[in-house]
């Protein structure tokens, strides 16, 4: 159980390395109230000389003093939703004026890359399977779909969604345009995907993409695949994709609705504790059951730095003024 994230802050010549069991799900909130308050966030927390791996490390931050940089990744929702990750972005540029905020598309590796360290240190094998050949027969409701694949060729496109994750639909590769699917000419989405392949037959081009970080590959493409390229869209892969579409629907939510959604988290978040939450829940657990509950001596590695209600209040409506008069 946990959240685990590091941060490290790079202010003179040797970068500072922390660890917090509980960072990763609200790093996106936390990294909102600006540079000064993450330095602190970040230096109060477990100083680590050991990396964590790809597969245990769910968020990272980077906040080079020295050049005004953060490179990150985390947060449960941005992770995934690359639609709101851009509406956030532009908040981080408000909160972070003056400074380059990056989102680490490969993870893990990003940040040692930045840090002009080996990525041995955070490599480790991250097992993908391939989905199922009938992947494009799980969705019938498009609202639920994570995955979209779509075929170009022949003057006709056609696209199918999937319930599957996208790392393991792009295992199929190639395959994916033979498989067993229900292949739409016009899609509705209603909700963001978390992912997607491209197939252009004519230009014998596959592409695809995924929000979430990919610190490992996941398709280089089959040695008989004659003349074929394979493209992975590291960057803002929902937007290639969807220029991509010619008859595509979607009914997502405006920037003011994400704007909202992501300032009711920032003050949800920011009420709470992670480690005084776990240990409550733990007295109650010991209570009601009657027995000894033991909790991993990491389970307390996260040090919660409040700002008032009022001053979080104040600084949201500052940021939102600002995004929402750009948008105007």
């Amino acid at each position: 159980m946990g959240d685990r994230a590091h941060y490290i802050v790079r202010s003179g010549d040797r970068p500072e390395l922390y660890y917090s069991h509980w960072g990763s799900v609200r790093l996106d909130v936390d990294l909102l109230w600006g540079p000064e308050y993450a330095v602190a966030l970040a230096r109060a927390q477990l100083p680590t000389e050991e990396w964590l791996d790809h597969v245990w490390c769910e968020g990272a931050a980077l906040i080079d003093v020295n050049t005004k940089r953060l490179l990150w990744f985390g947060g449960d929702d941005m992770m995934v939703d690359e639609m709101e990750r851009a509406v956030h972005a532009r908040m981080l540029a408000v909160a972070w004026d003056g400074w380059t905020v990056e989102w680490a598309n490969d993870g893990l590796n990003d940040i040692v890359d930045a840090l002009g360290l080996d990525r041995s240190l955070v490599d480790t094998e991250i097992p993908i399977r391939a989905a199922p050949k009938d992947w494009g027969d799980s969705v019938v409701d498009p609202s639920w779909a994570v995955t979209i694949v779509s075929i170009q060729g022949n003057g006709r496109q056609r696209v199918a969604l999937s319930s599957h994750m996208p790392e393991t639909v792009i295992r199929r590769g190639l395959n994916v345009a033979s498989d067993q699917a229900i292949w739409r000419d016009r899609v509705r989405l209603g909700a963001v995907p978390y992912g997607g392949v491209h197939v252009d037959l004519d230009a014998k081009e596959f592409a695809y993409w995924t929000a979430q970080p990919m610190p490992v590959p996941i398709h280089s493409g089959p040695t008989d695949a004659d003349g074929w390229s394979f493209t992975r869209w590291r960057a803002e892969g929902l937007r290639q994709h969807l220029d991509r579409l010619s008859d595509i629907e979607t009914v997502w939510p405006t920037t003011g609705q994400v704007l909202d959604r992501v300032c009711a988290r920032a003050m949800e978040q920011g009420d709470k504790d992670p480690v005084a939450s776990v240990e409550s829940l733990v007295g109650r657990m010991r209570s009601e059951l009657g027995k000894t509950i033991e909790v991993g001596p990491l389970t307390s590695a996260h040090v919660h730095v409040p700002i008032s209600r009022a001053d979080r209040l104040a600084w949201l409506d500052r940021i939102r003024h600002a995004v929402s008069s750009h948008e105007t």
